[in-house]
Formats: C-alpha cells, sequence, structure tokens
C-alpha cells in the first residue's frame, strides 16, 4: 500500500498563508483543502483556486483531497442548490488537481422509515457520483453521526452497493463516539479504505486539534 500523508490545515490557521506556514513545519506535502481565508472550500471560485494552487505549488504542497460539505442535508431538503455546489466544487477539484472529494450520505432529521432513508440516500449519492465522473473525480464517503453511512455495517451497504465507484473515509472518531468497535470497522471496510483519519497526540504546533490524514 502507498501511504501519503496530509492534513486539515485550517485548524492550525485560518488564512493560506498561515496554513502554509504550518504544513511547511510539519512536513507536509499534502493538504485536504477545506477552509481557506475563512472560506469553506464550496465557496470558492475558479480564479481563486487557481491563485491557491499556485501558492501550495511555490511551497512543495499539493492538494490530495477536497474536504466538502456535501451530503451534510437531509433527505428532505431541496437536493437541485446542492447538486450546484457539488459542481462548484467538483470543478474546484479540478483546478486544484485533486483526484478525491470527501462528501457524506444525508441525514435524516425527519425520522423518515429506514428503507426509505436508504432509498433516498442511495439515489442521493449516485447522482453525485454521476457528476463526480464526469470531472473525473473520486468520492470518497466519510462515516458520521446521523447520516445513512452512520454505522459500519451502513457504510459497507453503500460501499458495495456502488461496486467500487465510492470510496471510504474511515473515521475512528466517529465510530468510537456512537460506540462501534473501531478495528471491527475497519476489517469491514479495509478494501475501500481511501483515506484514514488519525486524532494525534503530537499536534502541529499552535494547533488546537490537528487531522491526520492516511491515503492510501
Amino acid at each position: 500500500m502507498n501511504i501519503v500523508y496530509g492534513a486539515f490545515a485550517d485548524e492550525y490557521a485560518v488564512s493560506l498563508e498561515g496554513q502554509i506556514e504550518g504544513l511547511v513545519k510539519n512536513n507536509f506535502e499534502y493538504i485536504e483543502i477545506r477552509f481557506v481565508d475563512g472560506k469553506n472550500i464550496a465557496e470558492i471560485d475558479s480564479e481563486s483556486a487557481k491563485c491557491i494552487n499556485e501558492a501550495l505549488k511555490e511551497n512543495g504542497i499539493s492538494v490530495f483531497s477536497i474536504g466538502s460539505p456535501i451530503g451534510k442535508i437531509d433527505i428532505t431538503d431541496d437536493l437541485g442548490k446542492h447538486i450546484d455546489i457539488f459542481e462548484r466544487i467538483c470543478n474546484c477539484a479540478n483546478v486544484l488537481e485533486s483526484k478525491y472529494i470527501r462528501m457524506f450520505s444525508f441525514y435524516n432529521r425527519n425520522g423518515q422509515p429506514g428503507e426509505e432513508f436508504r432509498k433516498v440516500a442511495f439515489k442521493r449519492v449516485e447522482m453525485l457520483l454521476d457528476l463526480a465522473d464526469r470531472y473525473g473525480v473520486t468520492l470518497c464517503h466519510e462515516n458520521e453521526e446521523g447520516i445513512y453511512g452512520e454505522a459500519p455495517e451502513r457504510c459497507l451497504d453503500l460501499l458495495k452497493g456502488f461496486e467500487g465507484r465510492l470510496r471510504c473515509v474511515f473515521d475512528m472518531g466517529n465510530f468510537v463516539l456512537k460506540g462501534y468497535d473501531p478495528l471491527k470497522a475497519y476489517e469491514l471496510l479495509y478494501e475501500y479504505l481511501s483515506t484514514s483519519i488519525l486524532r494525534m497526540e503530537q499536534r502541529m504546533e499552535e494547533s488546537q486539534c490537528q487531522d491526520t490524514d492516511r491515503q492510501g
């Protein structure tokens, strides 16, 4: 397995300059980009993305993934606007030369029946995958409380259901918080793994909390 290490640098600094400083100081060559100068990646246009990419490249840093908020809406929320945002993120991924976009599998805050939740979540994820294919990017699903893919078994349901089109972001902390055994979850999801989030005890200097991702 080829392993590279990267970080959410927005947890070190708000500004792009500060994020680059933190990455360089801590010998990271890869970033999962999420917020830059206080703006979510979903708000960044193509011209700004070009400038960001140039600044990163000048410092020997590459974008390996986009930390998007896609899929963090309810299954009853309007999908049209969300698709528009997602298309902008896909375009941004192309400009930043990133092959991966992190996403989620929708909430069920209104308590729809389990089968309906699954049906709508799968339909929406499939629409996102179809659009991602057009842009040549790979979607990576992160487990999170309240979304369809909260439990390891539901993550596997999604990953198997889309036959390799969808990859896995393994957030051990999110599994632990909901009482799932992370080692059993890892064994279950290993073959689909794209990125693993590690909560590090030795953090980037001046950072309160640092996510470090392993991609293979």
